[in-house]
């Protein structure tokens, strides 16, 4: 058979594929096993609106891939680090520092004051033991001293 030169591909695409038979996108995936990845893909779509969908995707890609310098150089330019004094700031971190010291010192002055408080309230309960103790003695005398 002789095709005419003058049909366009289409035309005779069409005239073979009435000869063999349609040949659907099913048949072709379950003749290649690799193929079998694409049966998801093809469930709502044809072969050919998943070309167009895959075709999109990857010219947004490619539009994404081409503005991410314009994108990084503008934010690099948006960063200034004259803007940032660290001078000044180096010497607000001494002052804090030293305020922290500071507190530090007055609070382990107060522990120490509060461990000699301790100590001598202990010794103070001490002794008001020691007085009761010799106070309980001196009744016990004086009141045997009476019994006999």
């Amino acid at each position: 058979m002789h095709f005419s030169t003058k049909m366009t591909w289409q035309e005779r695409k069409n005239i073979l594929m009435g000869m063999i038979g349609e040949i659907t996108d099913q048949n072709v995936i379950d003749s290649k096993g690799k193929l079998k990845p694409l049966e998801e893909l093809l469930v709502n779509k044809d072969i050919d609106e998943l070309k167009k969908s895959i075709n999109a995707s990857r010219k947004k890609l490619i539009k994404d891939k081409e503005s991410i310098p314009p994108r990084v150089d503008e934010l690099r330019k948006s960063i200034k680090e004259e803007d940032v004094d660290f001078e000044a700031l180096k010497f607000r971190k001494r002052g804090i520092v030293a305020g922290m010291k500071s507190v530090e010192e007055q609070l382990l002055d107060k522990t120490k004051l509060d461990d000699e408080l301790f100590m001598k309230k202990d010794k103070l309960y001490g002794l008001k033991s020691k007085l009761k103790d010799i106070e309980h003695e001196e009744v016990e005398k004086a009141e045997s001293g009476k019994i006999k």
